[in-house]
């Protein structure tokens, strides 16, 4: 499901927005990297920042008994 931002005001690492306007927390670091990117016009940037943010994996290695 797409995800939007709710204002830059209200942009944090951890908080977006649905496009239905269910809100998620966790996991959208990246997301919220690259809209604070963009906002500092360092969108040329943006591919390297994102391949270099970790994104959690559900269950991470707790699910893997790690």
């Amino acid at each position: 499901m797409p995800l939007r931002f709710r204002s830059q005001a209200e942009v944090t690492l951890w908080d977006c927005e649905t496009e239905d306007g269910l809100h998620t927390h966790g996991g959208h670091q990246a997301l919220a990297n690259a809209n604070s990117v963009r906002a500092a016009g360092l969108l040329p940037l943006l591919p390297a920042l994102l391949a270099a943010t970790p994104l959690p994996v559900p269950g991470g290695s707790d699910a893997m008994g790690l």
